[in-house]
Protein backbone atom coordinates (compact mmCIF):
# COMPACT_ATOMS: atom_id res chain seq x y z
CA UNK A 1 0.00 0.00 0.00
CA UNK A 2 1.42 3.35 -1.03
CA UNK A 3 -0.99 5.83 0.60
CA UNK A 4 -3.41 5.66 3.51
CA UNK A 5 -5.91 8.51 3.61
CA UNK A 6 -7.12 9.00 7.19
CA UNK A 7 -10.51 10.64 7.67
CA UNK A 8 -11.89 11.26 11.17
CA UNK A 9 -15.50 12.34 11.43
CA UNK A 10 -18.05 13.35 14.04
CA UNK A 11 -21.48 14.81 13.24
CA UNK A 12 -20.44 15.47 9.63
CA UNK A 13 -23.53 13.98 8.01
CA UNK A 14 -23.90 17.01 5.71
CA UNK A 15 -20.26 16.95 4.56
CA UNK A 16 -18.85 13.42 4.76
CA UNK A 17 -20.07 12.31 1.31
CA UNK A 18 -18.28 15.19 -0.42
CA UNK A 19 -15.16 14.52 1.67
CA UNK A 20 -14.92 10.82 0.87
CA UNK A 21 -15.90 11.16 -2.78
CA UNK A 22 -13.21 13.82 -3.27
CA UNK A 23 -10.70 11.21 -2.09
CA UNK A 24 -12.19 8.46 -4.25
CA UNK A 25 -11.92 10.81 -7.26
CA UNK A 26 -8.13 10.92 -7.00
CA UNK A 27 -6.28 9.80 -10.12
CA UNK A 28 -3.16 7.87 -9.04
CA UNK A 29 -0.77 5.27 -10.40
CA UNK A 30 -0.44 3.64 -6.96
CA UNK A 31 -2.80 1.87 -4.52
CA UNK A 32 -4.72 3.93 -1.95
CA UNK A 33 -6.73 2.89 1.11
CA UNK A 34 -9.21 5.18 2.86
CA UNK A 35 -9.64 4.81 6.61
CA UNK A 36 -12.78 6.51 7.91
CA UNK A 37 -13.33 6.53 11.67
CA UNK A 38 -16.73 7.74 12.86
CA UNK A 39 -16.48 8.77 16.51
CA UNK A 40 -19.99 7.51 17.37
CA UNK A 41 -21.77 10.38 15.62
CA UNK A 42 -25.36 11.14 16.72
CA UNK A 43 -26.51 11.59 13.12
CA UNK A 44 -26.89 9.70 9.84
CA UNK A 45 -23.18 9.42 8.99
CA UNK A 46 -23.45 5.60 9.01
CA UNK A 47 -26.19 5.65 6.38
CA UNK A 48 -24.33 8.12 4.17
CA UNK A 49 -21.14 6.07 4.32
CA UNK A 50 -23.03 2.85 3.60
CA UNK A 51 -24.44 4.42 0.43
CA UNK A 52 -21.02 5.65 -0.71
CA UNK A 53 -19.37 2.26 -0.14
CA UNK A 54 -22.21 0.45 -1.95
CA UNK A 55 -22.73 2.79 -4.89
CA UNK A 56 -19.27 4.16 -5.70
CA UNK A 57 -17.22 1.91 -7.99
CA UNK A 58 -14.18 2.59 -5.80
CA UNK A 59 -16.09 2.04 -2.56
CA UNK A 60 -14.09 -1.13 -1.82
CA UNK A 61 -11.09 1.09 -0.98
CA UNK A 62 -12.89 2.40 2.12
CA UNK A 63 -12.28 0.85 5.53
CA UNK A 64 -15.11 2.28 7.59
CA UNK A 65 -15.41 2.01 11.38
CA UNK A 66 -18.02 3.40 13.73
CA UNK A 67 -16.61 3.60 17.25
CA UNK A 68 -18.91 2.01 19.83
CA UNK A 69 -18.24 4.82 22.29
CA UNK A 70 -17.21 8.41 21.70
CA UNK A 71 -13.41 8.49 22.02
CA UNK A 72 -12.95 12.23 21.61
CA UNK A 73 -11.29 13.87 18.63
CA UNK A 74 -7.68 13.19 19.58
CA UNK A 75 -8.14 9.56 20.63
CA UNK A 76 -10.18 8.91 17.50
CA UNK A 77 -7.37 10.40 15.42
CA UNK A 78 -4.71 8.28 17.17
CA UNK A 79 -6.80 5.13 16.68
CA UNK A 80 -7.40 5.88 13.00
CA UNK A 81 -3.80 6.71 12.17
CA UNK A 82 -2.63 3.45 13.77
CA UNK A 83 -4.77 1.54 11.26
CA UNK A 84 -2.84 3.00 8.32
CA UNK A 85 -0.74 0.55 6.29
CA UNK A 86 0.55 2.91 3.62
CA UNK A 87 4.08 4.15 3.10
CA UNK A 88 2.56 7.63 3.24
CA UNK A 89 -0.37 9.07 5.17
CA UNK A 90 -2.66 11.82 3.90
CA UNK A 91 -5.17 13.55 6.16
CA UNK A 92 -8.61 15.01 5.46
CA UNK A 93 -11.11 15.70 8.22
CA UNK A 94 -14.75 14.78 7.61
CA UNK A 95 -15.94 18.28 6.79
CA UNK A 96 -13.13 19.31 4.42
CA UNK A 97 -12.62 18.12 0.84
CA UNK A 98 -10.08 17.94 -1.97
CA UNK A 99 -10.55 19.83 -5.23
CA UNK A 100 -7.66 18.64 -7.43
CA UNK A 101 -7.96 15.01 -8.65
CA UNK A 102 -4.16 14.84 -9.01
CA UNK A 103 -3.40 16.15 -5.52
CA UNK A 104 -2.10 12.85 -4.12
CA UNK A 105 -0.10 12.05 -7.24
CA UNK A 106 1.66 15.42 -7.11
CA UNK A 107 2.52 15.14 -3.42
CA UNK A 108 3.68 11.53 -3.55
CA UNK A 109 5.80 12.22 -6.64
CA UNK A 110 7.55 15.02 -4.76
CA UNK A 111 8.21 12.95 -1.62
CA UNK A 112 9.38 9.92 -3.59
CA UNK A 113 12.10 11.98 -5.31
CA UNK A 114 13.02 14.22 -2.36
CA UNK A 115 14.03 11.98 0.51
CA UNK A 116 15.24 14.82 2.73
CA UNK A 117 11.64 15.98 3.18
CA UNK A 118 9.41 14.39 5.82
CA UNK A 119 6.15 15.90 4.57
CA UNK A 120 4.56 18.30 2.12
CA UNK A 121 1.44 20.44 1.98
CA UNK A 122 -0.26 22.90 -0.34
CA UNK A 123 -2.47 25.95 -0.50
CA UNK A 124 -6.06 25.57 0.70
CA UNK A 125 -9.11 27.78 0.24
CA UNK A 126 -11.24 28.55 3.29
CA UNK A 127 -15.04 28.49 3.25
CA UNK A 128 -17.10 29.84 6.14
CA UNK A 129 -20.46 28.71 7.52
CA UNK A 130 -22.28 31.00 5.05
CA UNK A 131 -20.63 29.05 2.21
CA UNK A 132 -18.60 32.08 1.20
CA UNK A 133 -14.97 31.59 0.19
CA UNK A 134 -12.44 33.69 2.04
CA UNK A 135 -8.69 34.02 1.57
CA UNK A 136 -6.40 31.03 1.39
CA UNK A 137 -5.14 29.42 4.57
CA UNK A 138 -1.96 31.09 5.86
CA UNK A 139 0.56 30.99 2.98
CA UNK A 140 4.30 30.85 3.76
CA UNK A 141 6.77 33.18 2.06
CA UNK A 142 9.11 30.31 1.15
CA UNK A 143 8.60 26.81 -0.23
CA UNK A 144 10.88 24.90 2.17
CA UNK A 145 10.11 25.15 5.88
CA UNK A 146 12.12 23.98 8.87
CA UNK A 147 11.07 23.14 12.42
CA UNK A 148 11.54 26.68 13.68
CA UNK A 149 9.18 27.97 10.98
CA UNK A 150 6.43 25.55 12.05
CA UNK A 151 6.85 26.40 15.73
CA UNK A 152 6.46 30.13 15.15
CA UNK A 153 3.47 29.95 12.79
CA UNK A 154 0.82 27.42 11.85
CA UNK A 155 1.00 27.08 8.07
CA UNK A 156 -0.31 23.59 7.37
CA UNK A 157 -4.04 22.91 6.91
CA UNK A 158 -4.79 19.33 7.96
CA UNK A 159 -6.51 18.51 4.66
CA UNK A 160 -3.34 19.36 2.73
CA UNK A 161 -0.82 17.26 4.66
CA UNK A 162 0.94 14.14 3.34
CA UNK A 163 3.81 12.61 5.33
CA UNK A 164 5.97 9.51 5.66
CA UNK A 165 4.32 6.97 8.00
CA UNK A 166 7.68 5.70 9.29
CA UNK A 167 8.33 9.13 10.80
CA UNK A 168 5.42 8.86 13.22
CA UNK A 169 6.42 8.26 16.86
CA UNK A 170 6.18 4.60 17.88
CA UNK A 171 4.09 5.69 20.85
CA UNK A 172 2.24 8.98 21.00
CA UNK A 173 2.98 10.82 24.27
CA UNK A 174 0.17 10.73 26.87
CA UNK A 175 -0.39 14.47 26.63
CA UNK A 176 -1.10 14.20 22.89
CA UNK A 177 -4.57 12.74 23.46
CA UNK A 178 -5.47 15.73 25.68
CA UNK A 179 -4.03 18.37 23.38
CA UNK A 180 -6.25 21.27 22.29
CA UNK A 181 -5.35 20.45 18.66
CA UNK A 182 -3.55 17.59 16.97
CA UNK A 183 -2.16 19.08 13.78
CA UNK A 184 0.37 21.46 15.37
CA UNK A 185 2.18 18.87 17.56
CA UNK A 186 2.06 16.24 14.79
CA UNK A 187 3.62 18.60 12.25
CA UNK A 188 6.35 19.77 14.63
CA UNK A 189 7.22 16.19 15.61
CA UNK A 190 7.41 15.18 11.93
CA UNK A 191 9.52 18.24 11.07
CA UNK A 192 12.34 16.95 13.28
CA UNK A 193 12.78 14.09 10.80
CA UNK A 194 13.14 16.24 7.70
CA UNK A 195 12.25 19.40 5.81
CA UNK A 196 8.71 20.45 4.90
CA UNK A 197 7.72 21.34 1.33
CA UNK A 198 5.04 23.86 0.42
CA UNK A 199 3.45 23.34 -3.00
CA UNK A 200 2.00 26.61 -4.29
CA UNK A 201 -1.20 25.12 -5.69
CA UNK A 202 -4.72 25.30 -4.25
CA UNK A 203 -5.94 21.70 -4.03
CA UNK A 204 -8.47 21.52 -1.18
CA UNK A 205 -11.10 23.40 0.81
CA UNK A 206 -11.10 23.88 4.58
CA UNK A 207 -14.42 24.59 6.31
CA UNK A 208 -14.27 27.16 9.08
CA UNK A 209 -17.16 26.75 11.51
CA UNK A 210 -18.46 29.35 13.96
CA UNK A 211 -18.13 26.76 16.74
CA UNK A 212 -14.43 26.11 16.13
CA UNK A 213 -11.82 27.11 18.71
CA UNK A 214 -10.19 29.50 16.28
CA UNK A 215 -13.36 31.31 15.27
CA UNK A 216 -15.67 31.36 18.29
CA UNK A 217 -14.91 34.10 20.82
CA UNK A 218 -16.36 31.94 23.62
CA UNK A 219 -13.59 29.43 23.07
CA UNK A 220 -10.66 31.84 22.80
CA UNK A 221 -9.65 31.62 26.48
CA UNK A 222 -9.65 27.83 26.40
CA UNK A 223 -7.80 27.82 23.09
CA UNK A 224 -4.94 30.08 24.21
CA UNK A 225 -4.50 28.23 27.50
CA UNK A 226 -4.51 24.94 25.59
CA UNK A 227 -1.76 26.25 23.31
CA UNK A 228 0.35 27.33 26.30
CA UNK A 229 0.17 23.74 27.61
CA UNK A 230 0.80 22.35 24.14
CA UNK A 231 4.05 24.26 23.57
CA UNK A 232 5.22 23.44 27.09
CA UNK A 233 4.64 19.72 26.45
CA UNK A 234 6.40 19.88 23.08
CA UNK A 235 9.41 21.53 24.71
CA UNK A 236 9.75 18.64 27.17
CA UNK A 237 9.00 16.03 24.51
CA UNK A 238 11.83 17.32 22.32
CA UNK A 239 14.11 17.43 25.38
CA UNK A 240 14.65 21.16 25.33
CA UNK A 241 15.45 21.47 21.64
CA UNK A 242 14.15 24.84 20.37
CA UNK A 243 13.30 25.68 24.00
CA UNK A 244 13.62 29.43 23.36
CA UNK A 245 11.00 29.26 20.58
CA UNK A 246 8.60 27.21 22.69
CA UNK A 247 8.97 29.66 25.59
CA UNK A 248 8.28 32.53 23.22
CA UNK A 249 5.10 30.80 21.97
CA UNK A 250 4.00 30.10 25.55
CA UNK A 251 4.37 33.78 26.48
CA UNK A 252 2.70 34.87 23.24
CA UNK A 253 -0.39 32.74 23.90
CA UNK A 254 -0.43 33.61 27.58
CA UNK A 255 -0.44 37.29 26.60
CA UNK A 256 -3.39 36.67 24.27
CA UNK A 257 -5.11 34.74 27.04
CA UNK A 258 -4.80 37.65 29.48
CA UNK A 259 -5.87 40.17 26.84
CA UNK A 260 -9.05 38.23 26.06
CA UNK A 261 -9.73 37.64 29.75
CA UNK A 262 -9.48 41.35 30.56
CA UNK A 263 -11.66 42.20 27.56
CA UNK A 264 -14.27 39.77 28.81
CA UNK A 265 -14.24 41.36 32.28
CA UNK A 266 -14.50 44.90 30.93
CA UNK A 267 -17.42 43.99 28.69
CA UNK A 268 -19.32 42.70 31.70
Amino acid sequence: MMVSVVVITYAHEKFIRQTVESVLNQVCNFPVEIIVSNDSSPDQTDEVMSQVIKNNRKGHKIKYTRQRNNLGMMNNFIWAIKQAQGKYIALCEGDDYWTDPYKLQKQIDFLEFNLSYSMCFHSVRVINSEKKYTDHFCVPQKTTLLTRDLILKHYIPTCSLVFRRDYLPVFFPKWFSKSIVGDIPLEIILSIKGKTKYLDESMAVYRKHSSGITSNSKHQLRAHWGLVLLYKNLCFYLRGKYWYLFIFMCFKNFGSLMKNYLKKILVK
